[in-house]
């Protein structure tokens, strides 16, 4: 399965789908959002996984691109943000080689 057949099929919603933000208590301001597709990242450096990690924090999806590390340095940015996902009671998917998606639950 390509990436691009993943997000479509998986991760992108119906048309229909939204949720509602609001953005001010005094003014009940309710905003419908869509839901947004995951941000992807060509990882260089362990360092770099603090920022996407946060991404995770906010229920947003990321895919990682790990081809550009050393085969040490996969295995640490793997193990972290698994267990990051673990904690948000997400989950961690394999797409390709070096490339994985890691997901939310919005619950």
């Amino acid at each position: 399965m390509s990436i691009r057949t993943f997000i479509k099929d998986k991760l992108l919603p119906n048309t229909g789908d939204s949720d509602t933000l609001s953005t001010n208590k005094k003014d009940k301001e309710i905003i419908k959002i869509k839901h947004l597709a995951p941000i992807v990242y060509n990882v260089t450096s362990y360092y770099e996984i603090e920022g996407i990690a946060k991404n995770l924090f906010v229920k947003q999806s990321v895919i990682v691109n790990l081809s550009n590390l050393g085969t040490k340095d996969k295995y640490r940015v793997v193990d972290f943000l698994s267990g990051v996902t673990y904690s948000l009671n997400g989950k961690r998917e394999k797409l390709e080689e070096n490339i994985y998606i890691f997901t939310v639950s919005d619950e």
